[in-house]
């Protein structure tokens, strides 16, 4: 069920690791200015179609379900007899 999501997560994490060099590349051109290293960036992530929270969304979806869960193991685990 959270398949779908844990891809599109891996996939977005993937585009932006291969993006790493090119952003420290970046970083050593405009080391004093962060509006021109911003406005580089965001052209660089726009150039190559990568969303820089890409993998937020799937994360928050996927949250409550490992919550209710863990939640759920938990209770078969420490069953407390008395209740």
């Amino acid at each position: 069920m959270l398949f779908p999501l844990t891809l599109c997560q891996a996939r977005s994490m993937t585009q932006m690791r291969q993006l790493q060099p090119d952003i420290k590349r970046l970083r050593e051109l405009h080391k004093g200015n962060r509006e021109a290293l911003n406005a580089a960036t965001v052209s660089l992530y726009q150039g190559h179609g990568v969303n820089q929270a890409g993998g937020c969304p799937p994360m928050l979806v996927q949250l409550p379900v490992m919550i209710v869960m863990y939640r759920v193991i938990r209770g078969l685990i420490y069953h407390d007899p008395a209740t």
